[in-house]
């Protein structure tokens, strides 16, 4: 779902740069994100989608549980840096 939504914000970045003249806009705000931005976003929804998808269950119909460190597990293996507080 997150990866329809950014792919969502890329395509009107697109169509808001098609529409508009920098020099002669008056809705000629900075943006949050850049596409660049974007698109490394995106690439991490997807890596990440696939490492779940990768998950194997063993009581398919119940689903299964994990201990709660095991999201950190996940993350390193998209290599999502991960910084920690102590």
């Amino acid at each position: 779902m997150c990866i329809d939504e950014v792919t969502a914000v890329m395509q009107d970045m697109t169509k808001e740069s098609d529409q508009q003249n920098d020099f002669l806009s008056e809705n000629n705000v900075q943006k949050d994100f850049t596409a660049e931005d974007l698109c490394i976003l995106k690439a991490m929804f997807l890596e990440l989608e696939k490492a779940i998808d990768s998950i194997e269950l063993k009581n398919r119909n119940e689903g299964d549980t994990f201990p709660g460190g095991y999201i950190f597990e996940l993350l390193e293996k998209i290599e999502v840096i991960i910084f920690t507080f102590k």
